[in-house]
């Protein structure tokens, strides 16, 4: 089913982070102000939240070397009032992982189930030491959230797949979604922060449990739906000739879509 299915790229604002930890010790080196995005897809099956951003206030306490930059209109409810939604009416709620940066609108959907990566789950609560920061805010976990484990590639509506991106956490996810008359789009999340680093095989800094399944996970998810092994995201781009959005996309330049920046639709998605 891709017919009536829908794609809103959310704008949340952006964060500031060294180019060292952009592009895994490679560089080059100095402050990189980046957009932190969320996907809603209007689904027959449902509404589904991919990522949520993060919360101006918990940035501003715990991590205000990132500047933060945020207004009210890019915070989840904002941005879901610009599409002519509530947060109330959001049914699912998938992150690709539980960093902050990408969980700090989870707290407004509490009606929602969520779809979690059973290890990134475990990984928010149970880290080491120098994640604390990138796991700083569970305020998603402190609203009683119903959780729904996922583990391997899964399709969690008709068109829409998550695939295991293992690298920059232990259990990132990321998301595709089949769209009738145009090319499914691929969301990566932090598996791929920019079209760099895919070209390069380039990771930016996270969890690293493994050096060797890091540059495999950049590249690594399923080639055929029904395979239980992954296969490179280069090769599901072209398998289904998919678009793929990474950190670097530009909210508001969303071509044969909507992005909630401008209200745009797309009548064909």
């Amino acid at each position: 089913m891709t017919g009536n299915v829908r794609v809103y790229l959310l704008d949340g604002g952006t964060l500031v982070i060294d180019g060292y930890h952009l592009y895994w010790n490679a560089g080059p080196g100095g402050p990189v102000r980046f957009p932190c995005y969320s996907v809603l897809i209007d689904h027959p099956e449902g509404k589904f939240l991919f990522d949520s951003g993060y919360d101006l206030e918990h940035v501003n306490k715990v991590l205000p070397f990132e500047l933060p930059q945020q207004t009210q209109d890019q915070t989840i409810p904002g941005q879901l009032k610009l599409v002519g939604l509530s947060p109330s009416e959001i049914t699912h709620v998938v992150n690709s992982h539980y960093h902050f940066d990408h969980v700090g609108g989870n707290k407004f959907c509490g009606g929602a189930t969520v779809l979690a990566h059973e290890k990134e789950l475990a990984a928010s609560h149970h880290h080491q030491p120098f994640e604390r920061l990138g796991y700083s805010d569970l305020s998603f976990d402190a609203i009683g959230p119903r959780y729904e484990l996922l583990s391997g590639d899964t399709e969690i509506a008709s068109g829409v797949h998550v695939f295991e991106t293992p690298g920059h956490t232990a259990g990132h996810m990321s998301l595709m979604v089949e769209l009738g008359g145009r090319r499914p789009m691929l969301f990566t999340g932090d598996a791929v922060y920019t079209s760099q680093s895919l070209e390069k095989t380039i990771i930016a800094e996270g969890c690293i449990i493994n050096a060797s399944r890091i540059e495999n996970s950049i590249i690594g998810t399923q080639e055929e739906l029904d395979e239980s092994h992954r296969e490179a995201l280069s090769s599901t781009v072209r398998a289904y000739s998919a678009m793929l959005i990474s950190q670097d996309f530009q909210c508001g330049r969303f071509s044969g879509g909507l992005s909630a920046k401008d209200g745009r639709r797309d009548q064909n998605s």
